[in-house]
């Protein structure tokens, strides 16, 4: 008996210090996820858990204009986020209406690669992939990250702008990921408030550059809600920008009601996830990237206060799956799991 628990601690010390096994997990949980949605997908609670949904033809209309190159049929709402469009162009060729689907089926592997980055050893890198397994058995992620829709899109780029920060990268590569999130998905506001949190937070020669970041980062945001008034409203249940203001107070503590609510019946390991995460924040509220979170999840409900849209299922609160797993992985006692050789 004694032989055999030899051996298989043995084992385990082996997968911990095993440079493939994360990425290994990785990448069968994506294969996995992208696989399942394929497989089967439809409508779940009377809600759309479809691949291809009314916000995705947009972006196919947008796409089908430049692989014709006869910009006649896009919508303003299109042309508001025309990355995925311009990237889904060399796969709508090849596959049609199914290549729509492999570039948010890609971001969503970038996103779970981008995770691993931050850890330097591979205990951390395990802890880590394991977190993914948690994120991607949510059925609320994948509904959205596979489908013809923006968010993976975002999801990933968000994701990469935390690492740029963890990592300390210059200035001037955060600037291009910002532009690059600017033209995925209008949604300036958390990055805003996730460069803000790092000025207010942070103690380094870098918070003069964060909090720079966080001007030009609300100002996408404000300057495409302008164009988007100008061509389109300020609001799907609003005429004009004073109504769309009002309704913000009400809309932000009745959306907090309403999108939990649905995980709690629909997706309790988002659920949990999310409420652990803010539980560890709590809980070790003293480092910076705790009041980084906080900062997002205020920064997600106002955002989605102010389209006043219920019902979309975390959909805009999808960024804070980066800042969780960072909140998480930064408490004490994984931190020094993470830290052991």
């Amino acid at each position: 008996m004694t032989e055999h628990l030899a051996y298989l601690k043995r084992r385990l010390m082996a997968l911990q210090n095993s440079k493939t096994l994360p990425t290994l997990v990785i990448m069968s949980c994506w294969l996995l996820s992208v696989g399942s949605r394929l497989v089967k997908s439809g409508t779940v609670y009377g809600m759309d858990f479809g691949l291809f949904h009314p916000d995705g033809t947009k972006y196919l209309r947008f796409t089908q204009d430049l692989v014709e190159m006869n910009i006649q049929n896009s919508t303003i709402y299109a042309w508001s986020r025309p990355l995925y469009p311009i990237l889904s162009a060399p796969f709508y060729l090849l596959l049609g209406k199914g290549g729509m689907l492999v570039i948010p089926a890609i971001c969503y592997l970038l996103f779970g690669l981008t995770l691993l980055k931050f850890s330097d050893n591979q205990k951390g890198k395990l802890v880590i992939s394991l977190l993914f397994l948690i994120i991607s058995s949510s059925s609320t992620l994948l509904r959205w990250v596979v489908a013809d829709l923006t968010d993976s899109l975002h999801l990933s780029l968000f994701t990469l702008c935390c690492l740029g920060i963890y990592k300390r990268w210059k200035l001037e590569y955060l600037l291009i990921v910002i532009l690059l999130g600017s033209l995925a998905r209008p949604m300036g506001i958390l990055w805003a408030a996730l460069f803000f949190a790092c000025a207010v937070r942070f103690v380094n020669n870098s918070r003069r550059s964060y909090f720079l970041l966080s001007i030009f980062s609300l100002g996408l945001f404000l300057l495409n809600t302008l164009l988007m008034g100008i061509f389109g409203g300020f609001g799907p249940n609003s005429k004009n920008l004073s109504e769309q203001v009002a309704s913000v107070p009400l809309n932000f503590f009745s959306l907090i009601v309403v999108e939990f609510g649905q995980l709690a019946v629909m997706d309790r390991m988002l659920f949990y996830f999310i409420l652990f995460s803010f539980i560890a924040a709590i809980a070790n509220v003293r480092d910076p990237w705790s009041l980084v979170h906080f900062s997002v999840i205020f920064a997600s409900f106002l955002l989605s206060a102010w389209i006043g849209v219920w019902g979309v299922n975390f959909r805009y609160q999808l960024p804070l799956l980066a800042t969780a797993t960072i909140v998480i992985i930064r408490l004490p006692f994984i931190d020094r799991l993470m830290s052991l050789k």
